[in-house]
């Protein structure tokens, strides 16, 4: 009788065993294919958006500092103010469709976070270059409202790009 039971418990023991490693080895797989996936991601992410396209980002904020270099000049009339604004437009766009509108398929969040800090910064030049309060001939005016917004959105924007995770 007592060999039966030992029997028993030896066998039941030996069942668990198994199952447990049947466990651990579907939890280790699964967890290995999910690493791959985000690891091809992200190999993706760098070659071929961050690799090709980053240039975009740079020429984006160069553009927009020459172009609002403009506004240093005691003359700025409404329709040269238009002209700025229209051009940081044009710039905007370019940017969003040679560089932000890549990052859609590979994470959703990450585009609409750049998407909207692109969008900010502009916003920002937007109603800093129209408020007839601010004098943007006067150099540190300039430096404090144009030049603190761009730097601002430039740092959080590639902030975004470098601590991407997948």
């Amino acid at each position: 009788m007592y060999e039966s039971f030992w029997s028993i418990i030896n066998s039941f023991g030996t069942l668990v065993i198994a199952i447990v490693s049947a466990y651990l080895t579907y939890y280790v797989h699964k967890t290995e294919k999910r690493r791959y996936k985000k690891s091809v991601r992200l190999e993706w992410y760098k070659s071929i958006i961050l690799d090709k396209k980053i240039l975009s980002i740079f020429e984006f904020f160069e553009n927009v500092t020459n172009v609002t270099l403009v506004l240093k000049t005691a003359d700025n009339n409404d329709e040269v103010l238009r002209e700025i604004d229209d051009c940081i437009s044009a710039e905007l766009i370019k940017v969003k469709h040679h560089f932000v509108e890549l990052i859609y398929p590979v994470d959703i969040v990450l585009h609409s976070r750049l998407r909207e800090e692109f969008d900010k910064m502009c916003d920002g030049i937007t109603k800093v270059i129209f408020n007839s309060n601010i004098n943007l001939a006067d150099e540190s005016n300039f430096d404090d409202y144009i030049l603190n917004i761009i730097s601002l959105h430039r740092r959080n924007i590639f902030g975004l790009l470098i601590n991407f995770k997948g």
